[in-house]
């Protein structure tokens, strides 16, 4: 008896593991996110966790920035929590558990392994989900793997954020969702897709917008499968009840992730944007459609608009072609608009062309989310494909599935050559865009990993090495834009941190930090706001030195280190975000930064210059 074994789930661990793991703990390019707490993008995140730890216990509203990722934080306090008991048990942490918001590298670890765990448990659903469809191992491995080095969709593999584990549990309710319509219309099946729909949407708000397209579709095929008209159903004493039911198990959940959403405990900020509300999704796209044409028409109108929307619109003709800008770069996005114009064929042709419902509402609702990403960008500052990541699985998907129906239906039958023209065509799109995909995911993770030979990690070793000259003063920094939480860890001691920023968190700005950081502003704001501080130290890019050329000036500052790359070329590859970095396109890019690994004393990065004041001895 011969046995057919073959590990594909053992080889996509291993693939992923090894393309993300080496780089999973290094430190971030970025000295916003890298003096948090060395715990890769967002050091916020991991404060918002932290947070939980002081009164009131477990409570997100103790960090301005937790009115997302509620299902992340929840589960990180619980490993934390877990970490804390047993350091305490065995002698290794004296901390107490609660009231101190701690920074030790093993919790933030922590955190960045739920986030990789996370992202592997999301490519292994895939696997399943797709072999589900399929009912072909081969097709669904090469469709996970096509999942795993998509760039815009990797970087959650390797950047702390809470879309990953929001992605484990969109897959679960698709999977349920295929189960359901392919194995057996169980309820059971209908409340775990519920419940991972509501868990996905305590992770990203506009991740709930899958609800709509998984509600329908369980509707639809029950109605099919029992041969019952859809009305009649929607006004059953069976619908009454589950409809009944998902209010209750909503609530208990809310209990369970968020409970200080519905009960203050007292000591709790109120964050309005707590939970996803569906119907929003809606409204914003169409006041958002609306105040556009109004902007055509008057001015008069543009002001009433913006009273419509809560906020000053965007150009909208402008938005739609940046965005159209970035979608017609990624094949899957721009072949899935055309999968959705193809499906007018099976309204003229139905005897030839028999399309499932699964599919039918999977490329409407991904073409449905595509426009909703480009009137919902109403602030017209990020672009960037990483918001169609929640549905990145279903463009992939849409994809094998037309591949697969041609292949069965058109191409089994016909003579070799139009086989082999077919399969020609198929494969130079696979492995041309699969080539692209892995050159621009392995140039990002590469770039990350030089992240030592950077100007800013050589910054932050000075600031180590002369720990106890910076630590007490009052220090600027303007050489990043990413926010940061209240506490530069590596100091002696540790320096409070608060964060400059021209709108928006005004009432968490401190004072009385040690360290400001310009965040999403410039360098005449951060001159108004330090204009009655004592500052000693200057850490600034050359780009924001211009800013403060007179107060230098006027304040006796001189330079006192001064940070240069070898060359400016690699200043480039300081920045692994691949969206953001065309240059990642190229094998001169790979050569390039193996070579920046090769040599120890390359340095890359934009220049830095510490400035202090002429009284401080160094």
């Amino acid at each position: 008896m011969r046995i057919k074994f073959f590990p594909y789930t053992i080889i996509l661990v291993l693939v992923f593991s090894f393309l993300f793991l080496p780089t999973i703990f290094l430190l971030n390019e970025d000295h916003a996110l890298m003096v948090a707490y060395e715990t890769g993008d967002s050091g916020h995140l991991a404060y918002a966790v932290m947070s939980m730890f002081d009164y009131p216990i477990y409570n997100q509203h103790n960090y301005h920035y937790a009115s997302t990722g509620q299902l992340f934080n929840a589960i990180s306090f619980v490993v934390v929590l877990l970490l804390k008991s047993i350091g305490q048990l065995f002698g290794m942490y004296n901390q107490p558990i609660f009231g101190v918001i701690d920074d030790l590298p093993i919790f933030n670890s922590a955190m960045l392994a739920i986030n990789f765990t996370s992202a592997l448990v999301s490519i292994l659903l895939f696997f399943k989900l797709s072999n589900l469809l399929f009912a072909n191992k081969p097709v669904s491995f090469v469709a996970s793997l096509f999942f795993i080095f998509l760039p815009w969709a990797a970087i959650y593999s390797y950047w702390l954020k809470t879309d990953a584990i929001g992605m484990v549990f969109i897959l679960m309710a698709i999977l349920y969702l295929v189960k359901f319509i392919k194995e057996a219309p169980k309820l059971i099946y209908f409340y775990i897709a519920f419940i991972s729909l509501v868990l996905t949407t305590l992770s990203k708000t506009y991740h709930g917008f899958l609800l709509f397209p998984i509600f329908l579709l369980f509707f639809l095929s029950h109605c099919d499968k029992q041969n019952i008209s859809y009305l009649s159903y929607l006004f059953s004493k069976n619908f009454f009840k589950i409809l009944a039911s998902l209010p209750f198990i909503y609530i208990l959940l809310i209990l369970i992730i968020h409970p200080y959403a519905i009960f203050d405990f007292g000591g709790g900020v109120y964050n309005e944007r707590w939970m996803f509300m569906p119907w929003e999704i809606l409204i914003n796209m169409f006041s958002s459609l609306i105040s556009s044409i109004l902007t055509i028409l008057s001015p008069d109108a543009l002001a009433l608009s913006s009273n419509v929307m809560k906020g000053k619109p965007v150009d909208m003709s402008v938005n739609f072609y940046n965005w159209i800008t970035l979608y017609r770069k990624e094949p899957i996005i721009y072949l899935n608009i055309l999968l959705h114009y193809l499906l007018i064929l099976p309204l003229f042709f139905r005897q030839k062309f028999k399309v499932s419902l699964l599919f039918t509402v999977s490329v409407i609702s991904c073409s449905f989310y595509l426009l909703i990403v480009i009137y919902g960008n109403k602030s017209g500052l990020h672009y960037h494909l990483r918001y169609i990541y929640p549905i990145a699985p279903l463009l992939i998907l849409n994809l094998v599935a037309f591949a697969v129906y041609i292949w069965q239906q058109h191409l089994t039958s016909k003579r070799n050559y139009v086989k082999i023209l077919g399969i020609a065509l198929g494969g130079w799109f696979v492995l041309s865009s699969f080539a692209e995909n892995i050159l621009i995911t392995t140039n990002s993770l590469l770039s990350k990993a030089a992240y030592q030979h950077s100007t800013v990690y050589k910054t932050r070793e000075f600031m180590l090495n002369n720990s106890d000259i910076f630590a007490p003063r009052k220090i600027l920094m303007g050489i990043g834009a990413a926010p940061l939480p209240f506490k530069l860890n590596w100091l002696e001691p540790p320096a409070t941190v608060s964060w400059i920023v021209r709108r928006g968190f005004k009432k968490y700005v401190n004072p009385n930090a040690d360290v400001f950081t310009l965040s999403w502003t410039t360098g005449n704001y951060g001159l108004k706001f330090i204009k009655n501080i004592d500052i000693q130290f200057l850490i600034l890019s050359e780009s924001h030195s211009v800013f403060y050329k007179n107060y230098l000036r006027k304040n006796h500052f001189q330079p006192i280190k001064k940070f240069e790359p070898s060359n400016k070329e690699l200043t480039r590859f300081t920045t692994w975000f691949p969206n953001v970095n065309p240059q990642f396109n190229t094998f001169q890019a790979t050569k390039k930064l193996l070579a920046i690994h090769r040599n120890p004393d390359t340095v890359i990065g934009p220049t830095i210059v510490v400035y202090a004041k002429a009284e401080i001895p160094l």
